[in-house]
């Protein structure tokens, strides 16, 4: 019965780490997800900066 018990108690924590995995799983994606959207931004910046220094130049 020991064995037995050791095996569920084996099982539970086991499951419990799973969804703590899972949910560091989930806010890993979410973290990517935001820093690539910050990325996007910040090239997009740098982008509209070249473009304003340019005309500055022209003008």
């Amino acid at each position: 019965m020991n064995a037995l018990v050791s095996d569920a108690e084996l099982r539970f924590r086991l499951a419990s780490l799973l969804a703590e995995v899972d949910d560091l799983w989930a806010q890993l994606e979410r973290a990517n997800e935001r820093l690539g959207r910050i990325e996007r931004h910040k090239l997009e910046y740098k982008q509209r900066v070249q473009r304003h220094t340019e005309v500055g130049r022209r003008a």
